[in-house]
């Protein structure tokens, strides 16, 4: 469900029959005009992605962690919180995954990449058809790598080299980052 009023997102929903997935984007002014609709929503989505602000602001919690477990307290089985600059964590019961962001040199402009990275997150679910934790975490780094196109220019000029060549390398340079070897104390 995109970022509109909460009651309009309510009545998509209340229209479709049985939907598999359902993954709802918000704001802070929806949390600020229309918190009680919005607590509503979050009870009868599957996944709820907010950004750092609007977590602590849902809930209250200092922590990200805490916030998340706020929210996965409402109904949703999985909560995304994305960070800007310094990537997205999912989070499903106890579990919890870290992507960072794509290291960028220059950011030109940010205006869309929040829209990009879940863009990214859902495209990959659709085509994995499937919503399990392995599917979510790859496509958190699926909508990462794309939001790294989208913030390296204004508009969607940058957009042109997000083929797919360069979507692989950039995952695989997000793959190598997040690779620890075994450690054993």
């Amino acid at each position: 469900l995109g970022n509109i009023h909460p009651d309009l997102q309510h009545s998509i929903l209340d229209q479709v029959e049985k939907p598999k997935w359902v993954v709802a984007d918000t704001m802070k002014l929806w949390i600020d005009i229309a918190r009680d609709s919005l607590d509503r929503l979050i009870s009868r989505v599957d996944a709820i992605v907010v950004n750092d602000e609007e977590a602590r602001d849902l809930t209250g919690e200092i922590s990200l962690t805490s916030a998340a477990a706020v929210l996965l307290e409402k109904g949703p089985s999985a909560v995304i919180v994305k960070r800007g600059e310094h990537g997205a964590s999912l989070h499903m019961g106890e579990d919890l995954f870290y992507s960072p962001a794509f290291p960028l040199h220059k950011v030109f402009d940010t205006t869309g990449a929040g829209d990009t990275f879940l863009g990214g997150l859902i495209g990959w679910v659709a085509k994995k058809d499937s919503a399990d934790p392995e599917t979510l975490k790859e496509g958190i780094h699926v909508g990462s790598c794309l939001a790294s196109f989208t913030v390296e220019s204004f508009g969607v000029q940058s957009l042109n080299m997000a083929n797919s060549d360069g979507i692989n390398k950039r995952l695989e340079v997000l793959r190598g980052l997040t690779e620890v070897p075994e450690i054993v104390l």
